[in-house]
């Protein structure tokens, strides 16, 4: 299931209790979750070393409707926060900051109307990026990250079949052809739940989840093994390359 499905059927829960008798097909929940995938993928930022996105989302919305939403409103930011760091996850970019969802009253605005508006704060992180960008660094350091209080990356995977680039966030990481994974394969010779990348405190490592063709770390086929720097990882037909940032 798709991460906006995900977020559709979360959002219908909400809004049927929210929304069903006093706003009758004025705010729909598919239309709230189109228009924030939409936003997220409209400012992430791609052609630059450190690939980014607008972490802040102010959703536009009638006074009427606010009414209506205020009792539900931690509620619906949670989900829709959560589903900001999983879609930025999906694209393979970092967030500014933690992922913030604001709603606001537009006087403009008729009841069931909304405006979604990203925002991008030009603050230290955005004098830190260009420095980055102009020294070629291919990923900021997870201190520095912390100290700019940006969720960065704790590896990237280089997918060298393909040539695309993933960015690992949170462990356990999955690979596999199910789209429950945290990197999906359109490889027939991958299996459904293939391998997982873990962190024990001291090493990362990869073990193999019983597939059908086996998991191979630079050639030789392993049930569990460390990752170093640079180590190639073969599941099915697809190479992927570990880079990490420790």
């Amino acid at each position: 299931m798709s991460l906006l499905r995900k977020l559709e059927e979360k959002l219908e829960g909400i809004f049927e209790r929210a929304f069903t008798k006093a706003l009758r097909k004025k705010i729909e929940p598919i239309e709230l979750a189109n228009e924030l995938e939409r936003k997220v993928e409209e400012t992430a930022v791609t052609d630059v070393t450190i690939p980014y996105a607008a972490n802040v989302y102010h959703i536009m919305i009638s006074r009427s409707d606010y009414s209506f939403l205020k009792p539900y409103e931690r509620e619906l930011k949670a989900e829709l926060e959560d589903f900001v760091a999983k879609k930025a996850e999906s694209l393979g970019v970092v967030l500014l900051g933690k992922p913030s969802v604001i709603f606001k009253v537009e006087q403009s605005l008729k009841a069931g109307d909304l405006k979604i508006v990203p925002q991008v704060k030009k603050d230290e992180f955005s004098e830190k990026m260009e420095a980055l960008e102009q020294e070629k660094t291919k990923v900021i350091p997870v201190q520095e990250a912390a100290n700019l209080n940006l969720q960065a990356p704790y590896a990237i995977i280089e997918n060298l079949t393909t040539g695309s680039r993933h960015h690992v966030m949170r462990f356990p990481y999955r690979i596999g052809r199910m789209e429950a994974n945290n990197l999906v394969l359109d490889d027939q010779a991958v299996s459904r739940f293939h391998a997982e990348i873990y962190d024990d405190g001291k090493s990362y490592l990869i073990r193999d989840l019983e597939s059908t063709n086996g998991t191979f770390v630079n050639g030789k086929l392993i049930r569990v093994r460390k990752l170093n720097p640079g180590d190639v990882i073969t599941v099915g037909n697809t190479k992927l390359r570990w880079l990490p940032n420790r």
